[in-house]
Parts: C-alpha cells; structure tokens; sequence
C-alpha cells in the first residue's frame, strides 16, 4: 500500500475544479493526520507484566516496556489480590526493552517468596496500575494484570526451560568477562 504522500505525488492532473481543489485538500489533511498520528505511536511505551519462572516451582515477576518508545516518569503501584499486599514503584527512565524485576509475595517477613503452588492455592494476581509519559511528554495509563495462579499448572504442563535467576546471570556474565579478560 502507498504512503499518503506517495498517492498525493501520483496524480497527473492538477485539480481544476472546486470539487478536485477539496478533495486534493481533504487528502492532504488525511496524510497530515495520518503521518501525525504514526508519529505518536512510534514514540509511545507499553509497559507490560510479565512473569519469569527460575523452574518449576519458583519465579519472579518482569515490568517490562514493549513499546518502542521510552517510558519517562514512570509511577506505577503493583498489586498482589487478594493477599492485600501493595508496592509503589517509581523510576525516571525505562527504555525499550528494558525491565525491572521484582519478587512474588512472602507469607512471612523472612520467609522465601511464594512459590507457583502458594500462589495457585491463593489464586493470586498481580495487578499494575499507574502512569508514564512518553518523550513526547504525553501521560499515559499504565494498567496490566498477570494471573500468577495459573502459573503452576501452565509451567508443569508446558515442560518450560528456565531462565537463571537475575543474580546467578549476573554472576555467569561477570564469570565469562573475566575469562575473556584472562585470555587477553
């Protein structure tokens, strides 16, 4: 399909008439708008949760920009239904593609996360709520909801291979840069 632009250049004859002069006008609003509204989305985040599994018992949950354009300002509350628990969440900058990482629930202050079968028990979910501007300086609605309770049946059925928990890669890579470093 042509470009707006490109359908306006194919026309051979100039508009002679005052039906053609507003049609031709019609047109170039049409491609105006088009081409503006192309511009907004091309610049626009999409913040989406996402859940990790380290295995099949345990995981941990992403917020992840899906979009192409970075999310500035972002404010956002993370909410664990119907455990009641509530976590605000603020950063300036979250570019494309990039994600922060954040921890299932923990039934005690020094307990460990919940595993998949504690949040399927509970039937837990995550809600995401709040706010990013775009470079454009635009707000936007921030809103997403993960059922993490299905995740233990999902992984169990799926036969899933897992990624290493964020501090396990950080210390992979850290390893194989100084192997590198040591082959110099």
């Amino acid at each position: 399909m042509l470009s707006c632009r490109a359908r306006l250049k194919g026309r051979s004859r100039p508009a002679t008439t005052a039906r053609k002069v507003l049609t031709a006008h019609q047109d170039e609003l049409a491609c105006q708008l088009e081409m503006r509204e192309t511009r907004r989305l091309s610049v626009r985040p999409k913040l989406a949760l996402q859940v990790l599994p380290h295995g099949p018992t345990h995981g941990h949950l992403a917020l992840k920009n899906l979009g192409p354009g970075a999310a500035l300002e972002v404010d956002v509350i993370l909410r664990f239904e119907p455990l009641g628990e509530s976590r605000p969440w603020r950063t300036d900058v979250l570019a494309p593609g990039e994600q922060a990482e954040f921890e299932f629930p923990s039934p005690a202050v020094d307990a460990p996360p919940f595993t998949f079968a504690d949040l399927e028990r509970d039937k837990v979910r995550v809600l995401l709520q709040g706010s990013a501007r775009d470079v454009g300086w635009n707000k936007h609605t921030v809103w997403d909801e993960v059922d993490a309770s299905a995740w233990s049946s999902t992984v169990e059925r799926s036969r899933q291979l897992y990624v290493k928990p964020p501090m396990q890669r950080i210390a992979d890579e850290l390893e194989m840069i100084r192997n590198a470093l040591e082959d110099r």
